[in-house]
């Protein structure tokens, strides 16, 4: 999913990050490393390809809250 994302948005320019996770444990991780940043997490139905036990997507479940959809593209925030 980077690919698109990363041909269409430039995290240099206003200086922020983008890390890939497929795992509850990846995304807590993210979390933990950088408690004090906003997060934003871009998933699309594909995830349970990467992640089939779904951990995932229980994860953003419990720790983001839902921003908005366009077609298949979700976007929560940290909550």
């Amino acid at each position: 999913m980077a690919q698109p994302l990363d041909y269409y948005y430039s995290n240099a320019t206003d200086r922020t990050l983008e890390i890939g996770a497929t795992t509850g444990e990846g995304l807590a991780a993210i979390r933990d490393r950088y408690p004090d940043r906003r997060a934003f997490y871009v998933v699309t139905p594909d995830i349970f390809a990467a992640n089939p036990s779904g951990d995932a997507m229980d994860w953003v479940e419990e720790n983001t809250q839902f921003s908005g959809q366009y077609t298949g593209i979700y976007l929560f925030v940290s909550a």
